[in-house]
């Protein structure tokens, strides 16, 4: 691919750990693939909290694994569907589903967590995803509805999806009690607890899918930017599960032939008689940038006005950063002769402002 130029000026290439702010009502789904019978999950979920206090934008979900070697009384079908195809280890995170390049699998071990999350919250939102839901105590007859704009010109196959979510979730014996592979470790926070833990407390356990594991079908293909959505699910509660510690988690999900291509696009959270607002379907103020010719055959250009310090990715459908740079002054040109034809995601940050996001298509 060939380097960037700059109106009188050259170019500094960024790093990969570029921190971009997240566009306004974008959240992240973290499934987290464990198992009572997996001596190092509790400390993987030791780490998920910990970036749960740091970061509201982020869902986890915790799908349990069942097979004669990992006694588990918490699997579910839904869950064990995508295990089939995604299981490799446990613990390991799975961020919105994507395949990160560089990394072999859809989930990965601890050791990548923080560089997925960090790099999933630099992508463009695809869709502002919100709802509400009845609960009825007496009979556990519950209605969820979703609703969002699709922000993007797509030929995907987008579709809907509610997962039911317990916590606080305890038995006893075989199937409930922890392993804890970090009993004996000195300092640790489950050092002593036992091993397995009796009586440990599961968090975050998936129940059931509503729209299945990949999703319901309801948005139309190809969809324009701009259009709306909503669909309702009904569904009557296992009268097993708590409905004291159950939340709903609404998804807005991407379906391919291909596994490594099943992305999370957004999701909320709420209770089982609540609402959220849909995000905001755009990034705040974006008059301090200006951009042409779009479509662009050959060369983008920026003119930033006074602002003379900012930093830019353009992202592709999938996520993919195609470019990325730093200028220094107020105007600058990007060669875009190596890309491919498509639909791109600017993305331009400078100090004191917000991430601006700007669509663009290149011929």
């Amino acid at each position: 691919m060939k380097k960037n130029c700059l109106s009188l000026i050259l170019i500094a290439f960024l790093s990969a750990g570029i921190a971009f702010a997240q566009p306004a009502g974008k959240k992240l789904l973290l499934e987290k693939i464990t198992s009572a019978g997996c001596p190092g999950c509790p400390n993987g979920s030791i780490i998920l909290q910990n970036y749960l206090a740091a970061d509201s934008n982020i869902i986890p979900v915790a799908i349990h694994v069942n097979n004669p070697g990992h006694v588990d009384h918490m699997w579910s079908e839904d869950g064990d569907s995508i295990l089939s195809e995604y299981l490799w280890a446990h613990p390991t995170l799975m961020v919105d589903r994507y395949k990160f390049p560089g990394i072999q699998f859809v989930p990965a071990s601890s050791s990548s967590w923080s560089t997925m999350i960090a790099t999933r919250k630099q992508d463009p939102m695809i869709g502002t995803i919100g709802g509400s839901t009845t609960y009825t105590s007496g009979t556990r007859d519950l209605n969820v509805h979703l609703e969002g704009t699709i922000l993007w010109d797509l030929s995907w196959d987008l579709r809907l999806n509610a997962y039911i979510v317990e916590d606080s979730v305890t038995g006893t014996g075989l199937g409930y009690d922890q392993l804890n592979g970090n009993n004996t470790t000195s300092g640790h926070p489950l050092q002593g607890l036992g091993n397995p833990i009796v009586g440990y407390v599961h968090n975050w356990v998936l129940r059931d899918m509503l729209g299945g594991p990949h999703g319901m079908q309801h948005i139309p293909s190809p969809v324009a930017a701009g259009t709306p959505y909503s669909y309702d699910f009904t569904t009557t509660l296992n009268s097993a599960w708590d409905d004291a510690h159950l939340s709903v988690v609404l998804v807005l999900q991407r379906y391919d032939a291909d596994k490594n291509l099943r992305e999370v696009l957004n999701v909320a959270k709420i209770g089982l008689n609540g609402s959220v607002i849909a995000g905001t379907a755009s990034v705040a103020s974006q008059s301090w940038l200006n951009v042409w010719p779009n479509p662009v055959a050959g060369m983008l250009q920026l003119e930033t006005g006074a602002v003379a310090n900012w930093t830019y990715r353009i992202i592709d459908l999938n996520g993919r950063t195609q470019l990325q740079g730093q200028f220094t002054g107020d105007q600058a040109r990007i060669e875009t002769g190596d890309m491919a034809h498509g639909l791109y995601m600017l993305q331009v940050t400078a100090a004191d402002k917000p991430t601006t996001s700007r669509k663009i298509i290149v011929e």
